[in-house]
């Protein structure tokens, strides 16, 4: 798949990520980012909207993606990590567009240098 089918396949697995790393309590999840809902109360305070694909906590107020939330549980702040992460986790195959070299330089070969006329002028 291309790369934004793969990003939005991963988006889809918001609520699969959460049941990886945390506990659904009702409609509620006890927030990975903060740990809301393992104090005294246990009332967990993230919820997960499905129609925007993200995940928000009243406690602590993350709010984000899949990718948000596993760059922040994961220390990830480069966002191609992030998705390579996503997607190692997901076993979500990319396809790798490569782009091509102008033709310009398809013409001259690496191991040919450019030709010097310094003598001839």
């Amino acid at each position: 798949m291309n790369f934004e089918q793969a990003k939005q396949e991963a988006k889809n697995r918001l609520p699969d990520y959460l049941d990886m790393i945390t506990t659904k309590k009702g409609n509620q999840y006890i927030c990975p980012v903060c740990k809301s809902g393992t104090g005294k109360n246990k009332t967990p305070a993230g919820q997960l909207n499905n129609d925007r694909q993200t995940f928000h906590c009243y406690s602590c107020n993350f709010h984000g993606d899949v990718f948000d939330l596993l760059g922040n549980l994961e220390n990830i702040t480069n966002e191609s990590e992030k998705f390579m992460r996503v997607y190692e986790i997901f076993n979500i195959q990319v396809e790798q567009t490569y782009k091509t070299a102008s033709p310009r330089a398809a013409t001259q070969s690496p191991s040919e240098s450019p030709i010097d006329y310094t003598s001839y002028f």
